[in-house]
């Protein structure tokens, strides 16, 4: 997906996502990923239909994605990311929510 789809959505989950937290006692002993690289290999997951594997490269592993994926899905992180991607979708097309009936 182009960036200029992708980046406002990213910065809005990334600024309403909370920061993360080290607990080891030493610190870390690797850097870590910046989120915005896993956000982005995240949507390339969700938007292709491809594996964590397929998607992993030098600069984050599948095992990473998959930590990463849990500890937002933990927080409701997921269900932030489908708001605001509706939203966007929505002030460009116009979905027109409010004029659907349900019935249950």
């Amino acid at each position: 997906m182009p960036s200029l789809i992708t980046a406002p959505i990213r910065e809005e989950f990334l600024a309403s996502s909370p920061q993360r937290v080290t607990t080891h006692p030493l610190g870390c002993h690797r850097r870590r990923i910046p989120d915005k690289v896993i956000f982005d290999k995240l949507i390339e997951v969700l938007v292709s239909g491809t594996g964590d594997e397929r998607v992993a490269d030098a600069a984050c592993s599948a095992a990473t994605l998959c930590r990463c994926r849990d500890e937002w899905v933990a927080v409701g992180a997921g269900e932030a990311l489908c708001l605001a991607a509706l939203a966007a979708c929505d002030r460009v097309i116009g979905l027109g929510l409010e004029q659907l009936s349900a019935d249950g």
